[in-house]
């Protein structure tokens, strides 16, 4: 190929790149807006789905920086600069997620894992409560198709307590915990959405929310409603409280920023320093447009109230669900 083809393919390449920077340049500029006006999430269904994509901001920027770097045009260089800066500002600008230095010493475990309509592996399932030492289980979309696997394995035996119901097959109203400990059923904000449980712990009773709200996309007001029942939920629930579930909602949305406003909880992933914790899509085992996702939206969520504290979080993937597990490390008292 002559030098000048090759130069010419060379600058196609360039502006192609060029072009891909400024989209991401304008959408981190949109997602960016709506994190500096988090209010105007509430104004429409559409701006509370695009604002669950407002943490991958920095992610969009740094690619918009690598696509200009290369070119040899000086104002490209310019603009990959400007764009390096409003990144290092976005990076600077972020809500601080300072972990104690010395956690405290969990003494609870809590599990949480949507199960996809009950085809999450229940064996594998069973394997990770098992090894992460999980006290109490939240399963949102649990369904009789999980139940029926779980009873294969030493499930029933680890967790001798349940409470909640299981829903059939290719139905997502299921909701169910499972304990080490007693369970008392004190009600919940909505069958559906919440559980609120009385768990007898060794420390004393704790107050467990299960909850697995609608999914914003397709149920917007029930989605809003959801977080307005769990707020009364929450100021109505004696302390220690440990709320856990599928929120269908990212720390930057401004319905979870407000229950944490008004209530006092506080997210486990925040406090223990943890600023990406990615929980949905997760890849599932059989052939689907999600086989291959990697996780970009914290949806599952562990918060913490007043006599408890988080010590540690991480997450974990098993087969045939789109969501990952979460296992939170508590302290109680």
């Amino acid at each position: 190929m002559s030098s000048e083809g090759r130069f010419g393919r060379t600058s196609i390449l360039g502006s192609v790149a060029a072009l891909a920077a400024v989209v991401m340049v304008l959408v981190s500029a949109l997602l960016g807006w709506l994190d500096w006006r988090p209010r105007l999430q509430l104004r429409s269904h559409w701006l509370t789905v695009v604002s669950a994509f407002i943490g991958l901001i920095p992610f969009l920027l740094g690619v918009a920086v690598v696509l200009l770097l290369p070119s040899a045009r000086l104002g490209r260089r310019v603009a990959a600069t400007g764009v390096f800066a409003v990144l290092a500002l976005r990076l600077a600008l972020m809500e601080p997620h300072l972990a104690d230095v010395r956690p405290p010493q969990p003494n609870l475990v809590v599990l949480e894992q949507n199960t996809y309509y009950g085809w999450a592996d229940p064996a594998a399932l069973a394997r990770q409560a098992s090894a992460a030492g999980a006290d109490l289980v939240v399963l949102p979309e649990v369904t009789t198709r999980t139940l029926a696997g779980l009873d294969r394995t030493d499930w029933n035996s680890r967790y001798p307590y349940r409470a909640g119901a299981a829903a059939g097959d290719w139905n997502d109203a299921g909701l169910m915990v499972f304990s080490r400990y007693p369970l008392l059923t004190d009600g919940g904000p909505h069958p559906g959405v919440g559980l609120r449980l009385t768990v007898d712990v060794p420390e004393g009773r704790l107050t467990l929310i299960a909850v697995h709200f609608a999914n914003p996309v397709d149920a917007w007001r029930a989605w809003t409603g959801d977080f307005a029942l769990l707020e009364g939920e929450v100021h109505d629930s004696p302390a220690p409280l440990v709320v856990a579930g599928d929120f269908n909602a990212v720390p930057q949305h401004e319905q979870l920023r407000e229950l944490l406003r008004t209530t006092g909880l506080r997210d486990a992933a925040a406090e223990v320093g943890d600023l990406w914790v990615p929980t949905f899509p997760s890849a599932r085992s059989y052939p689907s447009p999600a086989q291959w996702a990697i996780p970009v939206m914290h949806l599952d969520h562990v918060l913490v109230g007043t006599g408890v504290t988080a010590s540690r979080l991480a997450t974990f993937r098993v087969d045939g669900t789109d969501h990952r597990g979460l296992i939170a490390a508590l302290r109680v008292g």
